[in-house]
């Protein structure tokens, strides 16, 4: 038989058993059928309308104040673009490991998985898709960030398609990052993608690095000015054409090998993966958030030997026993720490900055410092599953929780110490504007906001199951908004954190009482800490 003939044989009988797989997936009712996608498409283009639109033109009009227009132009902010796109790629090629785009159910997985359909034919789709998804989500942030620019006159129509497009490509590139941290192995996804966070860093500091790497292609269309900008837009970067060229030939080379890494993927881990993915989204379905994001948490991979008990004293007990568990998950340790390091220097630049514009940069400082306190607060969540069993210390449940807060206690004071001399350095090379030493005012503000983290994920670790009252449904002309509600119980820490952060910086710039948001916001938090805690009984 010829080899053409042969191969569209094969081809031939792979379409039918892939077909038969699809219709069985049918028959379990695992998949949608056409009319729910029809209403999910339907629901999501009406989201949009409604909220979307009005989002979009207050973040535009935000964008173009002249308050805020003319630190978008500046050098550190391209430095900034890079570097946030460096850490999307790294984030990406270590979120494949954990859940990589070419995935469908655990069924399906488990089926193609165990034939021998090429995995470029049976995971086509679900690939494609988040290509897509990512890559227009990567367009749409640019369009809509370089849209307040255009309004304020810095950029103009043939710009902004080409930060647009510069956005889109860099997505492809992205989206292959993702693809390849669900190709190799584990300890090889960890290696790579701990070095590309690094080597992002690195680009930030080291500006001549900076724009040879893939994100520093993609950042050199966003526009600068010394000073002023003109009615007619910043001119062309002499690179620009090379970089976007550069751009093109990533994205070009990622379809091309994506077939590749598509054939290379284990089917154990693609099992793995879907059935860790499906119990996820049953749990996030049936409101319990949490424990969704505890299915992704990281196992304990060192120090599983040590001892955790280092002293008879019950505050350095507790102290020792919380370290040793945290440093079990070094990775996650280590990021928690870069996490809270990086709100103190964000806290420290946004105390230079005015207030109109401060509350932006300290609310995602806010953010990280609560996400960076999750990698010491284990014994929180200990306390909250003890509560209503006996107690095995003769501890009360306050006393408890006052004992695991010592490490995150200890974890916020390095961060804050680290954070300081991370804007001293960063200032010292140019990377950050020059400025003052941080004082007292930013040293009090940022452990502050330390603090206020350790007290949210009290709160936090305190939550229990959704209330049978956001269940209820909220009639609106819109139709029915309850799930805000359930999203906005579910995201309260991270509101919270959001909230006290901006408020905190914002008024401090206008006078030291302003410090005082942040105590009344701990004390709002034990306050419901407690009231949660006594719900938790039985």
């Amino acid at each position: 038989m010829p080899p053409a003939e042969e191969a569209d044989r094969a081809a031939a009988s792979w379409r039918v058993r892939s077909a038969a797989a699809r219709d069985l997936r049918r028959t379990r009712g695992d998949r949608p059928a056409s009319g729910d996608r029809a209403l999910t498409v339907y629901a999501g283009v009406l989201a949009l309308l409604i909220a979307g639109a009005p989002l979009v033109r207050a973040v535009v009009l935000a964008l173009s104040d002249p308050a805020v227009a003319p630190l978008l132009v500046s050098t550190e902010a391209r430095s900034a673009v890079g570097l946030v796109l460096g850490l999307a790629a790294g984030g990406l090629l270590l979120l494949g490991g954990m859940r990589g785009p070419a995935l469908r159910s655990a069924f399906a997985s488990a089926t193609l998985a165990s034939s021998d359909v090429p995995r470029r034919r049976s995971l086509h789709g679900p690939w494609v898709t988040w290509l897509v998804v990512l890559a227009c989500t990567l367009a749409l942030l640019a369009a809509v960030s370089a849209g307040g620019l255009w309004a304020f006159g810095a950029v103009t129509a043939t710009s902004w398609t080409t930060i647009v497009l510069a956005a889109a490509l860099y997505g492809i590139v992205a989206a292959g990052c993702w693809l390849l941290g669900q190709r190799m192995p584990p300890t090889a996804t960890a290696a790579v993608g701990s070095g590309v966070l690094a080597l992002a860093v690195l680009g930030w500091i080291l500006r001549p690095l900076g724009a040879a790497l893939p994100w520093g292609w993609a950042a050199v269309t966003w526009p600068t000015t010394a000073s002023a900008v003109t009615s007619t837009g910043t001119a062309p970067t002499s690179g620009l054409d090379v970089a976007l060229a550069a751009l093109g030939l990533a994205a070009v080379a990622v379809l091309l090998v994506a077939p590749r890494l598509l054939d290379g993927l284990r089917g154990e881990a693609l099992v793995e993966q879907a059935s860790r993915q499906d119990i996820a989204r049953t749990l996030a379905v049936t409101g319990d958030v949490a424990a969704a994001g505890a299915r992704y948490r990281a196992l304990p991979s060192v120090a599983r030997r040590a001892r955790a008990i280092l002293s008879d004293r019950l505050p350095l007990a507790y102290l020792g026993r919380d370290l040793v568990g945290a440093l079990r998950t070094p990775f996650r340790l280590a990021a928690g720490m870069a996490a809270s390091t990086t709100a103190v220097v964000l806290l420290s630049l946004a105390s230079s900055l005015g207030p109109a514009v401060a509350w932006t940069v300290a609310g995602p400082a806010g953010v990280l410092a609560f996400a960076g306190m999750g990698a010491v607060s284990d014994g929180f969540r200990s306390v909250a599953v003890a509560i209503g069993a006996p107690a095995l210390f003769r501890q009360q449940t306050a006393t408890a929780l006052a004992l695991h807060a010592i490490l995150p206690a200890v974890f916020g004071a390095v961060a804050v110490a680290l954070g300081v001399a991370a804007t001293l350095a960063l200032g010292a090379v140019g990377v950050l504007p020059a400025g003052p030493a941080p004082d007292g005012t930013t040293l009090a503000l940022s452990a502050g906001v330390a603090l206020t983290a350790i007290a949210l994920r009290i709160v936090d670790a305190l939550r229990g199951t959704l209330p049978l009252s956001l269940l209820a449904p909220i009639p609106t002309p819109a139709g029915d908004v309850s799930i805000l509600a359930q999203l906005a119980w579910q995201a309260d820490a991270l509101l919270s954190a959001f909230a006290l952060a901006a408020s905190a910086t914002a008024l401090t710039l206008a006078g030291p009482l302003g410090l005082l948001v942040l105590p009344a916001g701990i004390g709002v938090g034990l306050v419901r800490a407690r009231s949660r805690a006594l719900a938790l009984r039985p």
